[in-house]
């Protein structure tokens, strides 16, 4: 099974980095696997949020907000 990982809505300096695409077979199906998320500098002092949706063919799709922590 292949499941997407992706920013769909929110501050676009919030990015994902590593793990766009994760494999889960009958031998790993129990393995974490690993996301990475980025932000990257921009000029403001705000701390920005991104809406990052898991989804995968025939199942519902999950969301969850990532906030940054602006310098």
């Amino acid at each position: 099974m292949t499941v997407s990982v992706s920013r769909t809505s929110g501050d676009a300096d919030v990015t994902v980095s590593g793990g766009s695409t994760l494999v889960f077979t009958p031998a790993n199906w129990n393995v974490p696997q690993q996301v990475t998320l980025a932000a990257a500098h921009d000029a403001d002092a705000v701390s920005g949020s991104a809406m990052i949706q898991v989804t995968s063919p025939g199942l519902d799709a999950k969301s969850v907000t990532a906030t940054e922590v602006d310098d």
